[in-house]
Parts: C-alpha cells; sequence; structure tokens
C-alpha cells in the first residue's frame, strides 16, 4: 500500500528521524569537514538482512542501469506519504464513536473505506497482527446480510449493521440477571440487560434507542415486563400475527440479544404488544381516538449491574 512504500517517516509519536532525508554520503561529508566522530556498524556491511542487501547490491546495480533511480525512489515515497495521509484524512469523516465501539459508515471508494476500516482498528488498539486478508473480508461485509460477522485480532469483531460496520471488542458474556415478570406501568424498569423506561413526555431517540409510542389505554391490565416464552406471537401493523422468532429472524436481531430483549407482553398467554427498542403490535397503536400516549424506551447496559 502507499503507506507501505512511504516507509519510515521523520515524526513518529516518540521517535524522530532528523536525518531521515539525507544520504549517507552527505552525512559523511559533515562528520568529515566538521572533525565528528562517530561509530561504524559492521552489521551494516552483512548482505543477511534484507534492507541490507538492497542497499549493497541492489540499489547501486538499479543506479547504474537508470541513472538517478535511488533519488526518483525517494521522491516517489515522499509523493506517496503525501497521497496516503490525504486519504486517511478523507477516511476518517466515515468513522464514528457509538456506545458498542466504532461505527465505519458505507462507502463505495475502497481506498478511503479501506483506510477507515485500519483507523477503526487502531482506535480499539490494534496496531498488528492483521492482514490485508483481513480487511477484505470486513469490506466484503457490506454486501453480506444484516448481522453477519468478522473475526479480528486480539479480540475485535465487526458486525455488518444496516448503515455501516460496527467495530467492537468482545468482552466475555456477562451473565445478566433475567428479572421475574414486573406489572406494566410507568416509570423505570430493570430489564436484564436493559433498564426499560416508560414515561407520558417524550424521550430523547439518541439516549433510549428506538423510542416507540403506543396507546396506554389499549395495554391490558394483565400485561407485564417480561422476556421471550416459548409460543409468542405478535401482531404486525396492517398484517396478521407471526410468531416472534420469526419477528427476530426478519429484523436480523442478533441471537444472543433476543433472550435479552424486554417485551410488554401477557404474563400467561404468549400474545406479545411490543418488542422494547424495535416495534409495537398493532392490538396497542395510536390512532385519532388516542388519549394516553406512553413512550418507551431502552438503555443498554455495558456490564452487569451499571445503571444508566
Amino acid at each position: 500500500s502507499l503507506t507501505g512504500v512511504g516507509g519510515m517517516v521523520e515524526l513518529n509519536g516518540y521517535f524522530i528521524r532528523p536525518f531521515l532525508s539525507w544520504t549517507k554520503a552527505e552525512i559523511e561529508k559533515y562528520a568529515q569537514e566538521n572533525d565528528l566522530l562517530h561509530c561504524v556498524d559492521k552489521t551494516n556491511f552483512e548482505t543477511d538482512a534484507t534492507r541490507n542487501k538492497l542497499r549493497i547490491e541492489i540499489l547501486p546495480s538499479l543506479e547504474k542501469a537508470v541513472p538517478g533511480a535511488a533519488g526518483n525512489l525517494l521522491r516517489f515515497a515522499s509523493l506517496a506519504v503525501e497521497d496516503d495521509k490525504l486519504l486517511y484524512q478523507l477516511a476518517e469523516h466515515l468513522l464514528s464513536e457509538t456506545e458498542d465501539g466504532v461505527l465505519v459508515s458505507f462507502d463505495t471508494r475502497k481506498p478511503l473505506l479501506r483506510r477507515a476500516c485500519l483507523l477503526a482498528l487502531k482506535r480499539l488498539g490494534v496496531e498488528k497482527d492483521y492482514t490485508a486478508q483481513h480487511i477484505e473480508n470486513v469490506i466484503s461485509l457490506q454486501f453480506a446480510e444484516r448481522g453477519a460477522k468478522q473475526t479480528m485480532p486480539k479480540g475485535v469483531e465487526v458486525k455488518r449493521l444496516a448503515n455501516g460496520l460496527l467495530f467492537y471488542e468482545v468482552k466475555q458474556a456477562c451473565s445478566f440477571e433475567k428479572p421475574a415478570p414486573q406489572t406494566f406501568g410507568e416509570g423505570r424498569f430493570e430489564g436484564g440487560m436493559y433498564e426499560v423506561i416508560v414515561s407520558k413526555t417524550p424521550l430523547k431517540e439518541g439516549r433510549y434507542g428506538k423510542i416507540l409510542h403506543l396507546d396506554g389505554d389499549k395495554v391490558p391490565q394483565s400485561a407485564v415486563f417480561r422476556f421471550r416464552q416459548e409460543g409468542d406471537e405478535i401482531r404486525r401493523f396492517g398484517g396478521g400475527t407471526k410468531s416472534l422468532k420469526k419477528f427476530f429472524n426478519e429484523e436480523k436481531v442478533a441471537v444472543e440479544e433476543r433472550e435479552y430483549i424486554p417485551l410488554i407482553a401477557e404474563k400467561e398467554g404468549t400474545c406479545v404488544y411490543a418488542v422494547c427498542g424495535w416495534e409495537i403490535s398493532e392490538n396497542v397503536k395510536c390512532d385519532e381516538n388516542t388519549k394516553k400516549i406512553l413512550y418507551v424506551g431502552i438503555g443498554k447496559k455495558k456490564y452487569q449491574g451499571e445503571k444508566l
């Protein structure tokens, strides 16, 4: 890549190389003219190392065949550094921080998308051990189904979302306790991996995910907050009733999350009135006769016991 062609840079973190653009002949001439003592590393003359073999055998031969070749290569590397720097600056615009990791927005310009993926990895602490094939596999996720994943080095995974590629660290599975069914009503409710908020006043979508609007008078008194049960069904807008499993499949909800998504449903029955953070049932939708609108949001916890 252009990054590799550019080679070392004069300033890289704690490393400063002020003589990087000087030739060996220029340095030796300066040292001689100013009577500077210096050491000579004898290993520089051994051709076992690839860099020494190139410097001692290949470049002199190339210079004989094409006079000025070394200088041209140096200028090309310098231009490559400038181009690479600009492309990385443009790629930065594809990145955004989320609660779960680093999101890379889709882009048809592969040079930018490729660099954005590399930047996302570096933000998560992955500086090495990845290959070009890793990056190509990640880029191919944009053509995969939502929810498709790619494993990367150092415990990082990439998931295909609707609007981009999410880079995140895979943490050890937390054994969130799923509380017993709780009577539906206004307020805050413990939802295991989530906290559920029900309010008469509108909630901020950014803080509480997708906000559901439902008719409070249409929710039966027998409704509770609970988790999925065998045979659960939901009645979708303008359509028939379908199983909750089919709903999750159609919405591409990750399998490992389905057990922890809070529901508003019948405690004993299979009727689901709302999948918190996702959708409500036709049974409780608002209409022109609605007098009591309830807003339902959820906040995802980062680890067991954390409160919003």
